[in-house]
């Protein structure tokens, strides 16, 4: 979904008929500024995306940034300044906070987790584990924050899971099916594929069907480090499955080049605590919402995970 799309959604979501609190106590002469400020530490993210929304909402709001996104922001900066008509700026407000708080979030914990192996070559990606609708804005977030987007759905690669292989018989049955399909619709689309044991590497890699990066799946730290060795520089490798932040810095110590990839949801201390049932803040190919029992990178429970940076319109 375009981002465009997005706000129209959200903002027929929040407004409805309209916003008759705003309309009934302020007419439209009334004009006015206001400033977002920064109430908390983080990777400020979702400016172009809070500015679209109020050209939705009246195209003749000047909307002017102090800030970039991706910097490091603290309490009590402004983000940026909007003036208008007074009653258009309040009904922007809720849907513009929502979007910057929870891109924010997402920003803030990828950086954190990118920082942690910037010594290395490896990336942390992202996945389809997103918020429905959310997708487009989540991904955005994760890559201000340093990330490196991955499929944005189901249409734009070949990602052969275990349970597709399940399906098929065999890596090698799954493969040559995925290939006879992208050969007969003339798409050309890459090829991931994930394996769960170095039986299925091996005929992964046996294969004369190549693909184009193979996903590791809860591989133990010795047996990630055997596969990586087994792949050399014969294709990317990812991981996922029961990796935390922490075990990213010795995963990453491997000579092998991963990617780890478990949506938009790692672990980090809460800026401002969500509820349990709080479905917010996605974050590098981790886990979303209640989602905690796929195998993905970065999975401790959800709403402790890439919580949303505080901001005051």
């Amino acid at each position: 979904m375009h981002i465009e799309e997005f706000i129209r959604l959200a903002l027929q979501e929040d407004i409805g008929d309209g916003d008759h609190t705003s309309q009934a106590l302020l007419p439209d002469s009334v004009r006015r500024s206001a400033g977002l400020k920064v109430k908390s530490t983080g990777i400020l993210a979702g400016l172009t995306v809070a500015q679209k929304v109020f050209e939705a909402i009246d195209p003749h709001i000047v909307f002017e940034p102090y800030l970039p996104d991706g910097i490091h922001v603290q309490g009590g900066e402004i983000a940026f300044q909007v003036t208008g008509t007074a009653n258009k700026i309040l009904s922007a407000e809720r849907l513009c906070l929502n979007i910057m708080q929870r891109m924010s979030g997402i920003a803030t914990y990828t950086r954190q987790v990118v920082d942690a192996i910037a010594h290395t070559s490896c990336r942390v990606l992202d996945t389809r584990k997103t918020t429905p609708l959310n997708r487009s804005i989540e991904k955005m977030a994760v890559a201000i924050g340093g990330g490196v987007n991955h499929r944005m759905g189901l249409y734009d690669a070949i990602l052969i899971k275990d349970n597709h292989v399940d399906y098929a018989g065999s890596v090698k049955e799954a493969l040559q099916r995925a290939d006879q399909y992208l050969k007969r619709h003339h798409l050309h689309l890459p090829i991931v594929v994930e394996v769960r044991t170095l039986e299925e590497l091996k005929q992964l890699l046996e294969s004369s069907i190549r693909a184009d990066r193979v996903l590791l799946d809860n591989f133990q730290p010795h047996s990630l480090h055997q596969a990586v060795e087994t792949v050399a520089q014969q294709m990317p490798t990812e991981a996922s499955g029961g990796i935390t932040a922490k075990k990213c810095r010795i995963l990453c110590r491997n000579r092998g080049r991963f990617h780890f990839y478990g949506m938009p949801h790692p672990k980090s201390t809460p800026i401002r605590p969500q509820p349990k049932s709080s479905l917010s803040k996605c974050i590098v190919k981790m886990r979303y919402g209640s989602q905690q029992n796929n195998a993905t990178a970065f999975q401790e429970p959800w709403p402790h995970r890439a919580p949303p940076l505080d901001f005051e319109l």
